[in-house]
Order: structure tokens, then C-alpha cells, then sequence
């Protein structure tokens, strides 16, 4: 395969690339997900505090944002996310969410289980517990249903440990039929009497109220106990309406930035310009092809305004790639090489020049990503993308496309190349 056919090769992959991009961001408003500064939505911060006669430590609070990051996963609020914030704060944001005391609730609710015998009752009726038979960390599964009568309820089940204490504690009450009680966050949610010994590892948690309760009592006993307590330190919705506007500020901005700089590269390289634009074109649709993928498809990326930054800058980025490359071919030019080898040697130094360029940028931003929180890491994050896509579509696309125009004789006009000194 000689050197046209590579290049040939190359054009047609890039091009499948592309079609296969607008595939996946149309239409794009729905198919690139918004954070919470863009859509509106919940942002809660929780503030930890330690359980009675327990100091709060590193390991607690690593534990309670797994906990938490579980829950708001099995919520189903798209493009959640919860960060620590301070020495006990944790930040949560849920894009979407109008109303949210029940998700808070949720979220937030320590969830500790526990099944007591009941040994009597006090004078005003409510039931005396005897000590905890069987504990919520022994659970393996939750899940709902409904009973005989339609009423929504939690089936659970345990593992080995739990299996064996809660048979030998329904063995022990199924005597006398005496009452095993559930309990929840040291309140009992139902109390029911036990007429025979369960065995199979299995019950069941009614006395619920509405499936809605029940689905996020689940989501609770699924994700397992806080080892924190959590109370609201601030709650607050964030309206879409200046979200929006900001955002079509920003994409007008990148729009009218994509003109000018088409404008410049085809008034300043001609022909040469043509296909710089090209390049932009490619890499746009590329860029937000990629966004859309990890965002809709694998839920790993939401668009926020400093991402929006991200993906301005990142034009700049590749603008500066096509100068280097058209730059340097017209400097080989001007000394004494033709447009085909310089169209091959001019590439080679050039993206040298970028890579260089680019690396270092490219090490700061990943020290921003790593290091930042909240919505600066999504501007590191396209910013990072950016780069990347941006020197994969310089080798891919520009060097195949200025390599092809350079063979047409009609290039040889230095008025369609701006190289003044050819021939």
C-alpha cells in the first residue's frame, strides 16, 4: 500500500468516525447530559457527625460517601453526584430533582436495622425491646413487593450469620408466639408475632405506607447503615432558566469564536484554510460524538458551564495545531522544497512542535482534574479531551488532507496556497 492509498484510507476512517459522532449527538440537546448549573435541580450539603460516644474519623466518612454515592445511584437521578466537601461535609447534586424531601430523606437516613424481641410494654402502650437478636449488617438483599392485600412491603434476606441468629430468635418467640419487632433509626416499624420458626433466612418488613416508601426503604437497607450521622447544613434548588441562558450565551460565544477563526484560516491559507476548517469540523464532531457516549451511554460525563469553558478552550487548542502544521509546510516551501514534501516533512516537525505544546498543558490539567472538585473538574475534563482528540485528528485527518491537496496541480498557485515564495 503505497503512501496516496494510506492517506486515502485514512480520510475514509475518519469520515465513518464522524457520521458514526453526529450519530450519537443527535439530537444534541437530548443526547449530551446537563449538570445541575445547566438543567437546574437539588443541591444539599450534609453535615456528619460522629454516633454517641464515638470519635469521627477518615474511615467513617470514606464509608459514608460510598454509602451515599450507592444510594443516589439506586435512585435513578441521572447525573448525580455526591463529593466531600471540608473535614465532615459531604456535597450532593441532583440534577432534575423539583422536589426533593423524600429523596433528602433517603439519601440521609442512617438505616440502621435492627429485630428485637418484644418483652413487654410500657405504661402508655408502646412495646419494651428486649436486646437486638439480629442486625441489619447481616442483610444481603432488599427488595419490593406487595402482600396478599395489595400493601406495598420489603422483602429481605440473610446471609449465614443473619440466617442462623434470626431462625434461633423466631425458634425461641414461635413458643409462646411472642412479638419480634422491626426496628428502623431506633423507631419500630412493625412488631408482628411469630407463630412458627423461619429458617430460610427470609422476611419481610410491612407497615410501610406507599410503594414510593417502601422503594426507598429498600434503596436504605440495600446500600447498608451510616456509620455517621447526617443533618442538612444547607438545601437549596437551582432554577434552568439561568442555567440555560448561560449555556446559550456560551455556545453562541463558541460558535462566533469557530467563525472567526474559519474566517482567518481561509483568508490567511487559502486553500490550505479550506482544509484547516475541515479539521475543526472533524474535531467538533468528534468531541461531542466522545461526550455524548461516556455521558448518555455509559452516564460518566454531564455538561456543565465550566466544561462548556473546557470545550471553548479546546478550540483554541486545535486552531493552534492547524497553524503549527500550515506554518511550518510553508516554511519548507519557502526553502526550496515542493509542496508534496513539504506537505510530508512540514507535518512531521510540526506535530513534534504541538505534542511538546501540548504535553504540558495536558500534565496541568490532569493535576487540576485529579486534584479539583466540583464542577471544575468537568472544565479539566473536556479540556483534557480536547487535547487529545485534537492530536489524534492532526494525524488522522490534516496531515492525510494537506498531503492530498498538495498533489492537485491547482495548488501550485501560490494565490490558493498563501505560500508567496513557491515556485
Amino acid at each position: 500500500m503505497d503512501y496516496k492509498q494510506k492517506n486515502i484510507l485514512s480520510l475514509i476512517a475518519v469520515a465513518i468516525i464522524v457520521a458514526a459522532s453526529v450519530w450519537l449527538i443527535y439530537p444534541i440537546d437530548k443526547k449530551i447530559p446537563q449538570g445541575l448549573d445547566i438543567k437546574g435541580g437539588m443541591s444539599v450539603i450534609l453535615t456528619a457527625s460522629p454516633p454517641k460516644g464515638k470519635a469521627l474519623n477518615n474511615d467513617m466518612l470514606q464509608q459514608a460517601d460510598t454509602i451515599l454515592t450507592n444510594r443516589v445511584d439506586k435512585l435513578g437521578v441521572s447525573e448525580a453526584s455526591v463529593q466531600r466537601q471540608g473535614a465532615n461535609n459531604f456535597l450532593i447534586q441532583l440534577p432534575g430533582i423539583r422536589t426533593g424531601e423524600q429523596v433528602l430523606e433517603t439519601i440521609g437516613r442512617t438505616g440502621v436495622l435492627e429485630f428485637k424481641p418484644v418483652i413487654g410494654a410500657d405504661n402508655k402502650g408502646n412495646p419494651k425491646l428486649g436486646p437486638t437478636a439480629v442486625s441489619g449488617d447481616t442483610l444481603t438483599g432488599a427488595t419490593t413487593s406487595f402482600d396478599e392485600f395489595g400493601k406495598p412491603q420489603v422483602d429481605i434476606s440473610f446471609n449465614a450469620e443473619g440466617r442462623e441468629k434470626f431462625a434461633r430468635i423466631t425458634t425461641e418467640l414461635a413458643k409462646t408466639q411472642g412479638q419480634l419487632a422491626i426496628v428502623l433509626d431506633g423507631k419500630v416499624k412493625s412488631a408482628p408475632s411469630v407463630k412458627d420458626a423461619i429458617t430460610d433466612g427470609r422476611a419481610v418488613i410491612n407497615n410501610i405506607g406507599s410503594i414510593s416508601d417502601a422503594k426507598n426503604l429498600a434503596v436504605i437497607l440495600q446500600t447498608g447503615a451510616l456509620p455517621v450521622n447526617l443533618q442538612i447544613a444547607e438545601s437549596r434548588f437551582v432554577g434552568p432558566t439561568l442555567g440555560q441562558d448561560s449555556l446559550k450565551q456560551g455556545l453562541y460565544a463558541a460558535l462566533a469564536g469557530l467563525a472567526l477563526v474559519a474566517l482567518y484560516l481561509i483568508g490567511f491559507y487559502r486553500g490550505y484554510g479550506v482544509v484547516a476548517v475541515a479539521g475543526l469540523a472533524v474535531f467538533g464532531a468528534v468531541f461531542l460524538g466522545v461526550l455524548a457516549l461516556i455521558g448518555n451511554e455509559f452516564r460518566l460525563f454531564s455538561l456543565t458551564l465550566p466544561g462548556v469553558a473546557g470545550m471553548v478552550l479546546s478550540i483554541a487548542v486545535a486552531t493552534d495545531t492547524s497553524i503549527l502544521i500550515l506554518e511550518r509546510v510553508k516554511e519548507e516551501v519557502r526553502g526550496g522544497k515542493t509542496l508534496r514534501t513539504a506537505a510530508q516533512s512540514g507535518f512531521l516537525h510540526a506535530i513534534v512542535t504541538s505534542i511538546n505544546a501540548d504535553l504540558v498543558t495536558f500534565i496541568g490539567v490532569v493535576f487540576l482534574w485529579v486534584f479539583a472538585i466540583g464542577a471544575v473538574k468537568g472544565f479539566a475534563f473536556t479540556l483534557i479531551l480536547g487535547i487529545i482528540i485534537d492530536l489524534l485528528a492532526a494525524v488522522f485527518f490534516t496531515k492525510p488532507a494537506v498531503a492530498l491537496v498538495s498533489e492537485w496541480k491547482l495548488f501550485d498557485r501560490p494565490a490558493l496556497t498563501g505560500v508567496r515564495e513557491a515556485v
